[in-house]
């Protein structure tokens, strides 16, 4: 029985370095095609090094359109006779003809490789033969090395709507999500690692607010397994992220619209998902507007959170902006870019709000951030205490609320800070029969620093004269 053998061209590439340099043609030339055997398939790239000139009638110009050398490369692959060839299993097998390979093979072409019609045969046919397993494949990682990922097949996700490059917006289970894929437009293998590490990031700051959350890693059988009948293995084909409905902050500037937001809780929540990044020994290096998104409740979340992938030079603090890898950089000097960068966008918030005491104490904090001396050396708290110390300047001019509540317990006042409590004595406050009364004081996005004693569902009738005194000295502080 003769065996069923087939093939199925996919993309063509060339080194296009000759089109500036004035030479001919391309000086190399390589085919990526399946390879269907008897029910089985191969990935094959079939790649040639060095120009056909010498294998051309001198008479004979060199092809002139891409067209035109793509055909004529892929009536050369027809020669190939790829029953000889120690083809490699699920992954895709690169075939390198060439002079002066390491390791050469022999390989067969097909008995009408004789004649003169393709020159591409004509030139191959003397030189050495090399296989390897192609360096520039698409690394689907293994679904295994993500444990703690909740699995979600890519044939459920639905909808697909392309926002950039490798990044689309699905639906699964109606539910809107975000997917980051790793066949992405001009993959190159370091993409996989991108997304290796960004994983290890979202499983470290799972839960964390203000910072971008994992729904699942999106999964499917490997595209480069061989057998077509067995179980094949299910590799990672992109990471399920939560959808953050409300845009980005550059959409904000670009819109002028900043005074329809609370956007004066952002500079926390963007300081907190910073602190949170260097206090694990991580940084970011790519903070800017179009990666700091917002939640359906206004709240700014950090994203594209890998620490390892694109940077936007303009957005690196000066004195790296030129280096060649800011990744390779030591830890204390990519938390210093981080913190200029914030900085930047502190400025950038300001331009876009109405003047006031808020807006100039932001200002002033930002010019601090950003003429740090990046180089200079670091004290042991380093720059991730500059974001904190920021923070706690913000508490001071933010608006804060005064809830009352009573308690038995103890004299002393509560700031409520959303779920999380910071402990502040401040005297006896007008004592009842068996208790005294306290008060929360409450603003947006801090983080936990004590707990509370006693905290109220609802506010308490008091002495309410009491609360505006302690509010005198803050600005922009209500009693309830």
């Amino acid at each position: 029985m003769t065996a069923k053998l087939s093939l199925e061209f996919k993309s063509y590439q060339e080194d296009e370095d000759f089109l500036s340099q004035q030479q001919p043609e391309p000086n190399r030339r390589s085919q990526t095609l399946i390879f269907h055997h008897n029910g089985n398939k191969w990935w094959i790239k079939v790649t040639v090094k060095g120009t056909f000139t010498s294998a051309r009638n001198t008479k004979e110009p060199p092809v002139s359109t891409k067209r035109k050398r793509r055909q004529e490369f892929q009536d050369f692959v027809r020669l190939i006779n790829f029953e000889s060839v120690s083809l490699l299993k699920d992954t895709v097998t690169e075939i390198i003809i060439g002079e002066g390979l390491e390791a050469t093979v022999a390989i067969e072409l097909n008995h009408n490789a004789d004649t003169p019609s393709n020159t591409v045969a004509k030139y191959a046919r003397n030189l050495q033969c090399e296989i390897r397993e192609d360096p520039s494949r698409v690394n689907y990682p293994p679904c295994q090395d993500f444990p703690s990922f909740r699995r979600i097949n890519a044939t459920e996700l639905s909808d697909r709507e392309e926002i950039v490059d490798g990044v689309f917006r699905v639906t699964h289970d109606r539910t809107p999500l975000i997917l980051k894929v790793v066949d992405r437009p001009f993959y190159q293998p370091r993409d996989t690692e991108v997304l290796r590490q960004e994983l290890e990031n979202l499983k470290e700051f799972q839960g964390v607010s203000n910072i971008a959350q994992a729904v699942g890693i999106a999964v499917d059988t490997n595209p480069y397994s061989t057998s077509t009948t067995l179980d094949s293995q299910q590799v990672v084909v992109g990471v399920l992220l939560e959808l953050y409905s409300g845009g980005s902050l550059q959409q904000v500037f670009d819109e002028n619209c900043l005074e329809n937001y609370s956007w004066q809780k952002w500079p926390l929540q963007i300081a907190r998902a910073l602190h949170c990044f260097h206090r694990a020994g991580k940084t970011h290096l790519d903070v800017k507007p179009s990666n700091v998104v917002l939640d359906a409740s206004g709240n700014a979340i950090l994203i594209d959170i890998s620490g390892v992938g694109g940077i936007t030079r303009a957005w690196c603090a000066p004195e790296i902006r030129n280096t060649l890898s800011p990744f390779e950089l030591s830890f204390n000097i990519r938390q210093w870019s981080d913190v200029w960068a914030y900085g930047r966008l502190l400025l950038e918030i300001t331009k876009h709000a109405e003047k006031s005491p808020y807006v100039k104490h932001l200002e002033s904090i930002a010019d601090e951030l950003m003429k740090e001396d990046i180089h200079r050396p670091i004290e042991s708290a380093g720059p991730t205490a500059m974001v904190y110390n920021t923070l706690m300047n913000f508490s001071r001019i933010l608006p804060i609320n005064i809830i009352l509540v009573e308690s038995p317990i103890g004299s002393a006042t509560y700031m409520k800070l959303d779920t999380h409590i910071i402990t502040r004595h401040i005297g006896d406050l007008a004592p009842g029969p068996s208790r005294l009364r306290f008060g929360f004081l409450s603003h947006p996005a801090i983080p936990q620093w004590g707990e509370p004693l006693v905290e109220a569902s609802s506010p308490v009738p008091g002495s309410q004269a009491v609360f505006r005194s302690l509010a005198g000295p803050h600005e922009d502080l209500r009693v309830l």
